[in-house]
């Protein structure tokens, strides 16, 4: 049976693969449409791409929004641009992984006085969510924002200074709202990212909390 852990590292590994074989494939003039339109009151500009699908992998900070600390982020965002609106409205699948935690002391006479422990919530999301681009693709800065439902998978991992190590796991349905900007940088966008994520976390190694948390993220989006 495969662990948690193990999960996760296929996923990333999975997604890493993709992203790695997409951003080494070479990019020619035929891949992007670099056509202007000539018609009277066009905006449009040389090399404007006009994608149908992107990616964009992303990597950034967290702030929980429970008593764990801060941590690192990342995330791989897969977008479909939709048909509609000038394709600025995108359908996305999004990836994310982060694992905050803490540390303490407790002072119990039965397991002989004063321990320390350490405690890690590894958080892996999924979310399906919708954005709208404030602009179209031949912009140099286009404005977006977007939200989306939540499946986050969540294990619990403690270790004490008593023999042993305590682990436990869920998967809870959250939200997601998420705001920021692309800037026109070579093939595609230098993506800057303002991210929040809640769901429900309510372990015995934490007690009633959350796995919410806050994030900021740079990454880079390119399309075809």
């Amino acid at each position: 049976m495969k662990t948690f852990h193990t999960t996760i590292a296929d996923l990333l590994g999975a997604t890493l693969l993709v992203a790695f074989t997409l951003a080494t494939l070479p990019v020619t003039a035929e891949d992007l449409d670099f056509s202007s339109d000539e018609s009277v009151g066009s905006t449009s500009s040389p090399g404007s791409p006009d994608w149908t699908v992107a990616f964009a992998p992303r990597l950034g900070a967290i702030v929980p929004t429970s008593s764990l600390g801060p941590f690192v982020g990342v995330g791989l965002e897969f977008d479909v641009f939709l048909p509609v609106l000038d394709k600025q409205l995108v359908a996305a699948l999004d990836l994310s992984y982060t694992r905050p935690g803490a540390s303490g002391a407790v002072t119990d006479a039965r397991v002989g006085g004063r321990q320390t422990y350490d405690l890690a919530v590894d958080e892996l999301g999924l979310a399906l969510e919708v954005f709208y681009r404030f602009f179209p693709n031949d912009q140099e800065l286009v404005p977006f924002a977007g939200l989306g439902l939540l499946v986050n998978m969540l294990q619990s991992n403690q270790d004490s200074s008593l023999p042993g190590a305590n682990s436990e796991t869920s998967t809870e349905v959250g939200v997601t709202l998420a705001g920021g900007v692309d800037w026109r940088l070579g093939p595609g966008f230098l993506v800057g990212e303002l991210r929040f994520a809640y769901s429900a976390l309510s372990h015995e190694l934490t007690g009633d909390s959350n796995a919410g948390n806050v994030g900021l993220s740079v990454g880079y989006r390119i399309g075809f």
